[in-house]
């Protein structure tokens, strides 16, 4: 899992994300261009293909996530649910879950911890 918000299936899904589908599905304009397409993007020339794209003019790419990261001007974290459809609820019911877990651990080892304590001064250590 990545900082605990994503599986590793859905990272795997954003990465391998068909950005001319993706990009389409926005109402983008793409040209067929051999096996691949086209996109230009504020005046910048883009190969795309499946999930791999590259832009003529920086000479970078890379796959999905990258993709977004570059031209959305995204962090990691908001690539991946930009290319999952994941939202912020999900994400936040996740992380409050996790918190409620951590917290009943904090609570059994304070119990726990208690326990040792009292039988020690019992113990007249």
């Amino acid at each position: 899992m990545s900082p605990g918000l994503f599986t590793d299936d859905e990272i795997r899904d954003a990465r391998n994300t068909d950005l001319a589908s993706f990009l389409m599905s926005r109402g983008e304009h793409l040209k067929v261009s051999g096996a691949g397409y086209s996109w230009t993007h504020n005046g910048e020339p883009y190969s795309i293909k499946e999930n791999l794209w590259f832009n003529h003019y920086q000479q970078k790419g890379g796959n999905a996530i990258e993709f977004a990261k570059s031209v959305f001007n995204l962090g990691f974290i908001d690539a991946v649910k930009l290319l999952t459809g994941i939202s912020d609820y999900e994400l936040e019911e996740r992380t409050s879950g996790a918190k409620s877990i951590a917290a009943q651990l904090q609570d059994e080892f304070d119990e726990q911890l208690k326990k040792l304590n009292d039988e020690m001064i019992l113990m007249g250590t």
